[in-house]
């Protein structure tokens, strides 16, 4: 069981995570609400007005996105300081990788839209491997959300997928600042996240979300790998390869 200083750590990063999404949705809901109430209803609103309100309903929508994405890590986050076991059974789980990674990347092209993000799948052919699929689909869009926040903006970000012998890697690749080689090894604890918080180089000591991946990722049957490819971030899922035999 978790002690108190780990209750009360966990709970203030969690509360960092809070913070940002509930503000946009205030600002914009209160921002259109302002524009409803000064609306003369004989004097039709004109296209500039219109962009600026879909442009707020479009910034309140990816916050709630967000904090839906807040909620099922503190869901997974409780399980895993209670010590919450792997989800799935001990029978290999056929897991389509390419599938998901698909599903993951059209959840958040509104959001890499905003930022003038390209985000895309990379793929030589389909991949199978064995794990849960709630649980890596919840590791997979916390990785991508991760990708969509740090990317600078105009550049690409590649969901990579592909084997590795026995296992099959989902590898998150961006142009944003990579993790150090020596704070890669904690990067996706929730100890780590919080001695990182306000370093200058933690790109991910912000919240819980990195951590939460690597607590979904293990929930379902895979590690998270923390890295640099060809100079940029890399951040993936490795998992068990699926074979028909198996």
């Amino acid at each position: 069981m978790s002690e108190p200083n780990d209750i009360a750590e966990t709970l203030s990063l969690l509360a960092h995570d809070l913070k940002n999404p509930l503000a946009a949705v205030l600002t914009n809901i209160g921002f259109v609400g302002g524009f409803v109430d000064t609306l003369n209803p004989d004097v039709p609103p004109d296209e500039n007005e219109l962009t600026d309100v879909r442009e707020a309903m479009l910034d309140a929508k990816l916050a709630c996105e967000a904090l839906q994405r807040f909620v099922s890590n503190l869901e997974v986050v409780a399980r895993d300081l209670g010590g919450g076991r792997a989800s799935f059974p001990p029978e290999p789980l056929p897991l389509d990788i390419l599938a998901l990674a698909d599903e993951v990347v059209a959840r958040h092209r509104g959001a890499a839209s905003a930022r003038r993000l390209e985000l895309s799948v990379e793929s030589a052919g389909p991949c199978w491997a064995r794990g849960d699929r709630d649980s890596i689909l919840r590791a997979v869009d916390n990785l991508v959300a991760n990708a969509v926040q740090y990317a600078p903006a105009g550049t690409r970000i590649v969901v990579d997928v592909g084997g590795r012998g026995r296992e099959v890697a989902l590898t998150v690749l961006d142009d944003g600042v990579a993790i150090p080689e020596g704070m890669r090894e904690e990067a996706t604890s929730r100890p780590g996240q919080s001695r990182a918080k306000g370093s200058a180089e933690a790109r991910y000591g912000r919240g819980l979300a990195l951590y939460a991946a690597a607590a979904s990722a293990r929930l379902g049957g895979g590690r998270v790998v923390v890295g640099v490819r060809d100079g940029k971030s890399a951040l993936g899922i490795h998992l068990v390869r699926f074979d028909d035999g198996q």
